[in-house]
């Protein structure tokens, strides 16, 4: 299962939903949120892929 952390503290809608994150919080995927919207807060900067899971996605 893929991680991400938040970097900086907003409020997002995953799955129609508002939900405010905060800065440090682990995220799961998909357990936490879906992927795209996981892909979205990377590349917006909000949020960071782990360091583990990249290791072990690049490994795959």
């Amino acid at each position: 299962m893929k991680s991400i952390t938040v970097v900086e503290p907003f409020t997002g809608y995953p799955e129609g939903c508002r939900r405010d994150f905060v800065a440090g919080q682990p995220l799961t995927i998909p357990g936490d949120v879906p992927l795209d919207f996981a892909k979205l807060i990377v590349g917006k900067g909000h949020a960071r892929e782990d360091k583990v899971t990249k290791e072990t996605t690049r490994d795959a």
